[in-house]
């Protein structure tokens, strides 16, 4: 238990707005403090957070987080800045709001900037936060498999978050989470939940997501032949990819946590099909369900 426990990162969103499919609204200052004392005891060291996450980066700074490996994301270079300054005072204004010096990994919310005519100049942008020891780790949160490949065969990149779930296998099919542990990068996997809509039943999923019923048909039935929760299933699959350093949790209250920890797997992992996956990301890609 302890082992898989300290591989999570707890993020953090919810600390900061009101967040995902299933949200049930900003997490109180003092209900997110409990959160992170509760974590630190259990075993949890890692936090995932952003600039774009509303107040999370300040109210963690608030609770105090300097002994913990944080991770924050920057948000896209604007068009007709400067790139290294703009960098440079997003990365300063991110540690300032969670009054550390340093912090573990700063990753590109928007990395297809690097696939820009800019790239390079972010790149180097960067490259320098790291060698002047502000971060350890550079990296992006990557979107979609082919553009992680492409990127990190051309920058020297050593951090990577990943969308992977049951449903979502793009990132291992595509051998993408292979190359990127192959250039020594930490992998961080998220969104094992899609959101929450993979622990909703049947009656509680919204409606646009109808239009997916032969996926959710297998999901369900498989979960009740194998006599599984879908929290125990979704956290052993996450916990069983090869090459995942760290797996971002999203949390929206104590109980929520205290019910994740419970459901990690022991002892035996739950062998999870292939046949479960999807390939339609309209489904799969959170930022199109707008258009269902």
């Amino acid at each position: 238990m302890m082992q898989h426990l300290s591989r999570i990162a707890l993020g953090t969103v919810q600390f900061g707005m009101a967040y995902g499919v299933a949200n049930a609204g900003q997490v109180r200052r003092e209900d997110a403090s409990a959160i992170l004392d509760h974590a630190w005891k259990s075993g949890i060291r890692a936090l995932d957070t952003a600039a774009a996450y509303g107040e999370s980066e300040t109210v963690l700074g608030e609770i105090g987080v300097a002994e913990w490996t944080l991770t924050s994301k920057l948000p896209p270079v604007p068009e007709d800045s400067e790139v290294e300054g703009w960098l440079r005072t997003a990365a300063e204004s991110s540690l300032r709001r969670l009054r550390v010096p340093r912090i573990h990994a700063i990753l590109l919310h928007s990395p297809d900037q690097l696939l820009s005519s800019r790239g390079e100049s972010i790149y180097r942008a960067l490259a320098k936060l790291r060698e002047e020891g502000l971060v350890s780790r550079i990296g992006i949160s990557a979107v979609r498999a082919e553009d992680a490949i492409e990127l990190f065969s051309r920058y020297d990149l050593n951090a990577v978050q990943a969308a992977m779930n049951v449903l979502d296998r793009r990132f291992e099919s595509s051998h993408a989470l292979r190359k990127m542990k192959d250039a020594r990068a930490e992998v961080q996997i998220r969104s094992i939940f899609l959101q929450g809509l993979l622990l909703m039943n049947a009656q509680s999923r919204p409606a646009k997501f109808k239009r997916f019923d032969s996926v959710w048909r297998r999901w369900d039935e498989w979960l009740k032949d194998k006599n599984v929760t879908a929290l125990s299933a979704c956290l052993s699959f996450a916990l069983q990819i090869p090459g995942a350093d760290r797996i971002v949790l999203g949390v929206d209250s104590l109980d929520h946590l205290k019910e994740i920890i419970a459901s990690i797997p022991s002892q035996k992992n739950i062998d999870i099909p292939a046949n479960l996956a999807s390939i339609d990301a309209a489904l799969l890609d959170p930022w199109r369900w707008g258009e269902l």
